[in-house]
């Protein structure tokens, strides 16, 4: 009795903590040269870390799209981004930490511009 007693205590038998994925859509808005940006990404997160998909940029009446590449491991969201951009394809990238299983806090940087914070949002909580 007194073995199960410090067993339970100690913690063994316990499951580690379950960790969010990024799977799903996230939305975020951005300011870029004075532009406001509106941002959609669709994410698949697979067993080893590995994420994928795609994202869009909607800017006044303009919209831009493209592929997103790279890693989560919890809590670092590291993204390459690719895209069509008037014709020529652009890369950046969107560096990000996740804070809570829904929020990703990170920056953006695309197009040659500065970083700026780019703060993620996921739809359909």
């Amino acid at each position: 009795m007194l073995l199960l007693a410090l067993a339970l205590a100690s913690g063994c038998g316990t499951a580690e903590p379950e960790y969010p994925t990024v799977n799903g859509n996230w939305t975020g808005t951005g300011v870029s040269f004075d532009t406001v940006e509106s941002w959609r990404f669709r994410l698949e997160e697979s067993s080893d870390g590995a994420v994928s998909g795609t994202f869009s940029i909607r800017v006044g009446r303009l919209v831009f799209s493209g592929n997103a590449a790279g890693t989560h491991a919890y809590p670092a969201v590291s993204l390459d981004l690719d895209m069509v951009f008037f014709g020529a394809v652009v890369s950046g990238t969107y560096q990000g930490q996740v804070i809570s299983p829904d929020s990703i806090a990170g920056r953006v940087r695309l197009i040659e511009d500065l970083a700026r914070t780019l703060d993620l949002n996921r739809l359909g909580s």
